[in-house]
């Protein structure tokens, strides 16, 4: 019966997936169309939305991370009707929250919540959300970006609820393997538009706009992958070291150097801290890796610098001025021109003529200083407590090898996000899967790691 479910939910998903894509391309929403275009259209959205929520009522919850995983890297978003422009995992992430809140009564919710999160955690999130709803309030902000992050942790809820089961092991082999998968098949395509463009890596976007983004997701993929080449017996070993070889030729090609950075810290970080001599053979080819990510910095470091300076000062500027309350959350957009002066101001207008919109001063490529001009110093501190606590679930768990991908993907994330925002995507939610997933307990026949 639940596996009947879950291949509705897998088949409805689709369905609205391609129904979006198509809206999307065809503009069948725009006000060239008819009235009843637009009727047909809402109709058959809402139904198989509600087709999508019955489907997650229905199924096990394992089932709903793994439609979220797929979901990831088909990054699109284009306005539904009178919605704003939402990207399909946000829409499914919608239904599946709606599921589990008819699935479950107030009381079995709240106690889903403190056991899974803790109350000092809970607290903290709790604390994070209030401050930011009163400072959009009184500082005429928005929220969209703050409840980005209650996917982020339904993502990571539903995943720690999936690990507690009788098929916990089960479960987290699954998740690697999709994961491999889906950075296989991210990197081949990125290789493909590599070759295509003359060997132009900004032209490596994958399904992603941007080749940051690329470089992101593959190197949480990795990780992953490696695990399934020393654990994974279903799949034949020649095919889990092809789609790992993928994923790393992808992520090279990409040039994403804040990805790479991440990725060397996590590794390195891990290597340091246990070990195991069987761990250390194993990414003894991330020093190599380090080697070859040096070379490819070096041509464009200086370049790089002169705009981090920028952003960086900026940032702080913004800072002084507003250091406690910080502009609102979403204000930076509509308040940054008045804080350049000089060449940043110069860079702005240029865009706005040449590129009809914004593009270097987008944000601050920086998600922890981001923070600090949007929420002050005041929201920013919740924040990071929030996020701190959570994280170190993942450093508390026993060291196995799965615990050991996931958190060479978590330390990638946070270090990638000091030279760049990727809680845009819905890379936060991949994010909160892994710092879930990274808890799960070893198996009898696992040796823990030291």
């Amino acid at each position: 019966m639940k596996n009947r479910a879950a291949w509705r939910l897998y088949i409805s998903a689709a369905l609205f997936y391609s129904l979006l894509l198509a809206n999307r391309y065809f503009e069948w929403g725009s006000p060239l169309h008819s009235p009843l275009q637009h009727i047909l259209l809402m109709s058959g959205a809402a139904a198989l939305w509600m087709s999508c929520l019955m489907g997650f009522f229905f199924s096990e919850i394992s089932s709903w991370v793994y439609v979220l995983i797929v979901l990831i890297p088909i990054e699109f978003s284009y306005p539904f009707w009178k919605l704003p422009s939402l990207t399909p995992i946000d829409f499914l992430g919608m239904a599946a929250i709606a599921a589990f809140a008819l699935k479950n009564r107030w009381m079995v919710w709240k106690q889903d919540l403190l056991t899974i999160f803790g109350a000092w955690t809970l607290s903290a999130w709790i604390s994070f959300f209030l401050y930011a709803c009163l400072s959009a309030y009184f500082l005429h902000g928005n929220l969209r970006g703050t409840f980005r992050w209650g996917l982020f942790l339904f993502g990571y809820l539903v995943t720690a609820k999936a690990i507690t089961g009788p098929t916990a092991q089960t479960f987290s082999k699954t998740v690697c393997r999709l994961l491999a998968i889906a950075g296989s098949l991210i990197g081949a395509l990125a290789v493909a538009q590599y070759i295509t463009s003359g060997c132009d890596y900004m032209q490596v976007t994958g399904t992603f706009r941007q080749h940051n983004s690329v470089g992101m997701f593959l190197s949480l993929c990795l990780p992953a992958a490696w695990y399934g080449c020393l654990s994974l017996e279903e799949s034949p070993i020649a095919l889990r070291f092809f789609e790992t070889g993928l994923i790393l030729i992808g992520l090279i090609l990409c040039y994403s150097r804040g990805a790479w950075m991440g990725l060397v810290v996590g590794s390195l970080t891990v290597f340091m801290t246990r070990r195991n001599i069987q761990l250390s053979f194993s990414w003894i080819g991330g020093f190599v890796f380090a080697l070859v990510i040096i070379m490819f910095i070096g041509r464009h470091i200086r370049a790089d610098i002169n705009g981090r300076n920028w952003y960086l000062k900026i940032g702080f500027d913004i800072i002084k001025a507003h250091p406690w309350f910080g502009l609102g959350p979403g204000n930076y957009a509509s308040q940054i021109k008045s804080y350049l002066t000089g060449e940043p101001a110069l860079l702005y207008k240029l865009d706005l003529i040449y590129n009809n919109g914004i593009y270097f001063w987008i944000h601050l490529h920086n998600l922890y200083l981001q923070y600090l001009v949007e929420y002050g110093l005041t929201g920013a501190t919740f924040f990071f407590c929030a996020l701190g606590l959570l994280v170190s679930k993942a450093f508390r768990s026993d060291p196995t090898w799965l615990n050991t991908a996931c958190l060479i993907s978590i330390i990638g994330f946070l270090v990638h996000n000091l030279v760049d925002i990727l809680a845009v995507n819905s890379f936060d939610v991949l994010f909160g899967i892994l710092i879930a997933l990274a808890q799960t307990t070893a198996s009898p026949q696992e040796t823990p790691l030291l």
